[in-house]
């Protein structure tokens, strides 16, 4: 059966088929597999979970490179162009049924993939201001005979249009990290995105936000919405390796004595004032301890937001942009400010053109 991108339905894993002569996947692929076959047409394949199979890619008899699907028997399934894409999908039989609350929304989350858990599931968000006192939060709990399966329900602002908001896990000491580092993200590989934060069913949708990170907008229709995390943004269960890494930072000229610079981020909870450098001539250095790679970062000047660094003036341009988090890859971290706010330049607009 054919269907139009608009109805796609959501799977869990990209395996891209590599175009060789012969290429064979063998093993159990789930019961359903999505077969791209172009931007506006897709295939779905009902298969039998018992059943082995395997795709592989090979010549046919135009000499052409096709895909092609085949059974435990050897019998050729399904042939589709050498350029489509197969997703394994989720048996959707085995979701759980779970019924709406008058007045409320109910969220079903199901966590798969790397989105461990060993904690315990919130839902944090608009419906109660953000207030991320673990008393005040949505708690999800399991959903019997139905693994990785949570449910909780919220009870949206009188007169809301939508309710925004995000699946979180508590830190092992029971508390909401407030840099939300626990919130659900995109599933990477190698740099990549495998699988992003996914809407199963209901009257929602899902919007970008800063660094990647997604927020779930519920609309005000909605009575029973699922979703599935494939990943924390940083995860609880997985003990982190961490080092002790030294950043140097070296500032623009325009700084005068009585400026100090501060490395804000992750480690410190983003506090502003928290951490002060120690200054070499033009530079500026700190040793940290019990840090992680990947830890995001950047620098601020006497210890506010009002004075965050920014990139450089572009040629014609009378304001310098904000720039991304920096994040943590090596023992040492020799970083370049190019501009502070309000010292060196004047910030623009959300990434104004020149």
């Amino acid at each position: 059966m054919k269907k139009t991108k608009k109805t796609i339905l959501i799977f869990i894993a990209s395996l891209l088929i590599n175009q060789a002569n012969t290429l064979a996947q063998e093993g159990n692929i789930n019961r359903y597999l999505k077969i791209e076959i172009s931007e506006s047409e897709y295939e779905i394949l009902n298969l039998n979970a018992e059943v082995q199979y395997s795709v592989r890619t090979e010549t046919n008899e135009n000499n052409t490179l096709v895909i092609r699907i085949y059974d435990d028997s050897d019998n050729l399934l399904s042939e589709y162009p050498a350029n489509a894409i197969i997703y394994p999908l989720y048996d959707y039989l085995d979701m759980p049924d779970i019924p709406a609350v008058e007045g409320k929304i109910v969220i079903v989350l199901n966590c798969v993939n790397e989105a461990d858990v060993c904690n315990d599931l919130v839902f944090a968000g608009s419906y109660n201001d953000y207030n991320i006192t673990v008393s005040e939060l949505a708690k999800f709990t399991p959903i019997p005979n139905y693994e990785g399966w949570y449910r909780t329900e919220i009870m949206p602002k009188e007169n809301a249009t939508s309710t925004r908001g995000k699946p979180n896990q508590l830190a092992s000491d029971g508390t909401f990290p407030t840099d939300w580092k626990h919130q659900w993200f995109a599933q990477m590989k190698d740099g990549n995105i495998v699988n992003q934060c996914e809407i199963i069913r209901g009257v929602a949708d899902l919007e970008e936000e800063y660094n990647g990170e997604q927020a779930l907008v519920i609309f005000e229709d909605a009575d029973v919405v699922y979703i599935r995390a494939y990943a924390w943004r940083k995860n609880p269960c997985v003990p982190a390796e961490t080092h002790s890494i030294t950043f140097n930072v070296t500032v623009p000229y325009g700084l005068d004595d009585t400026d100090i610079v501060y490395i804000v981020g992750e480690m410190n909870w983003w506090d502003p004032t928290a951490t002060p450098m120690t200054k070499s001539g033009n530079n500026w250095t700190i040793t940290l301890h019990e840090i992680e790679y990947d830890t995001e970062y950047k620098y601020v000047a006497n210890g506010s937001w009002n004075f965050e660094e920014l990139g450089v003036i572009e040629e014609g341009a009378d304001c310098a942009n904000q720039v991304a988090n920096r994040k943590v890859n090596d023992l040492t971290m020799d970083d370049t400010v190019e501009n502070f706010r309000g010292i060196t330049a004047d910030k623009c607009p959300f990434f104004k053109k020149k």
